[in-house]
């Protein structure tokens, strides 16, 4: 296996490897106004690699200068505003408490939205509790005429894509959501009381991250297995009345994309890669004095 390449030390230094013919991995932790970004960008190119491709683990949306031309993206912080409760539920005329069920992009939360629609029909149409269902423009036209005909009768509306996704969950009293990153993310921004239901796989990452925000206080969680409808309509009114959460910690640790680029360093400095080639930029640092940036040098490929 090829030698793995050395760690660039010194700050003022400008990347002396030969390029050419390379695949080359730019890998940023947080992209903002993307102006770093565009100058190594640029630097890296006229160094004629054979590829140049960027990676980003965390943008903050809309903050952007510049095109990032980004390839692979870990998670998108929105940062538009969004309406206080009391503006966006008059605008919705809702006139009770509001339930926001919403799955994402849709593709894999008909099953959750038919155990919450069974619930919802269960506390009947007099439990003085509205509804609205965000499916998802990816969930099968079947199955969302599926869950129109069951609401039928019912203070319940089935919507198909909203632009203003933030604005529906700040006019709710209850979100339920899957166990998606944006998901937990847009809770924990507009602070807002969460039911969690977290897909069954075929990876474990939403349920362990419902388990972990759930010891924490920040949402309540009920899994797969646990799944009914009398369940989750017990579920529902509890947590509707319940005042024990949300709970922040002004203490919690929020540096996680941070941590995930130093450990992805640590990895590339023992490790021997061959190629493509990575370079890793972070926010610690400057190169030659670009504004809003820095970066700490890691560049690793086989000679």
């Amino acid at each position: 296996m090829d030698k793995p390449l050395t760690l660039l030390e010194s700050k003022k230094k400008d990347l002396e490897l030969d390029l050419s013919g390379r695949d080359v991995i730019l890998v940023e932790d947080i992209v903002d106004s993307g102006l770093t970004l565009s100058y190594v960008r640029k630097n890296l190119q006229a160094r004629s690699p054979a590829s140049l491709e960027v990676c980003a683990l965390l943008v903050r949306e809309g903050l952007q200068k510049h095109d990032p031309k980004l390839r692979y993206v870990g998670y998108v912080c929105e940062q538009e505003p969004y309406k206080s409760q009391d503006e966006m539920r008059n605008e919705l005329q809702v006139e009770n408490k509001l339930l926001v069920v919403t799955g994402g992009g849709g593709a894999d939360a008909f099953p959750m939205m038919l155990e919450c629609m069974k619930a919802f029909k269960l506390l009947g149409a007099n439990s003085e509790l509205e509804a609205i269902f965000i499916t998802g423009p990816l969930m099968e036209s079947g199955q969302r005429e599926h869950l129109r005909e069951l609401a039928r009768g019912l203070k319940a509306r089935v919507l198909v894509h909203v632009d203003d996704h933030l604005n529906y969950m700040n006019a709710a009293d209850l979100v339920v959501t899957m166990g998606g990153y944006n998901s937990l993310y847009q809770l924990v921004r507009l602070r807002k009381k969460g039911l969690v239901i977290p897909r069954p796989g075929p990876s474990a990452e939403q349920q362990t991250r419902a388990r972990l925000f759930s010891q924490r206080g920040l949402v309540d969680a009920i899994f797969p297995g646990e799944l009914s409808p009398t369940r989750l309509a017990d579920k529902l009114m509890g947590d509707l009345e319940r005042t024990d959460y949300p709970i922040y910690d002004p203490e919690m640790d929020t540096d996680g994309s941070r941590k995930a680029s130093d450990r992805l360093a640590e990895h590339l400095t023992a490790a021997r890669i061959s190629s493509p080639a990575c370079y890793i930029l972070k926010q610690s640092d400057t190169w030659h004095g670009t504004a809003d940036a820095s970066l700490d040098r890691t560049l690793r490929s086989g000679e």
